[in-house]
């Protein structure tokens, strides 16, 4: 059985940014982050915070990622901070 679904990027932090309209009416969020940047995983948690204000208590499936993994060594946020402020 075929599956169709659409896929939007946005940057939180870029001109494209996503909407209130648009996080209302997703089904799913992808939201990645740098390992390498504390500011980046601050801007993450103030998105997922936006898309609970705005869905409620209604579930959405969310998938959390940190991306650079391969830069280890220049790590600024622990896996420790990520289960905590997803929680």
């Amino acid at each position: 059985e075929d599956v169709d679904f659409d896929i939007k990027c946005r940057r939180i932090d870029g001109k494209h940014a996503i909407t209130d309209e648009e996080i209302v009416s997703a089904e799913g969020f992808l939201l990645v982050y740098s390992i390498t940047s504390m500011e980046s995983f601050t801007k993450m948690i103030e998105m997922h915070q936006r898309i609970r204000g705005l869905r409620g208590e209604q579930f959405i499936p969310v998938v959390v990622c940190g991306n650079k993994c391969d830069l280890e060594k220049q790590r600024k946020v622990q896996n420790k901070q990520t289960t905590k402020n997803m929680n």
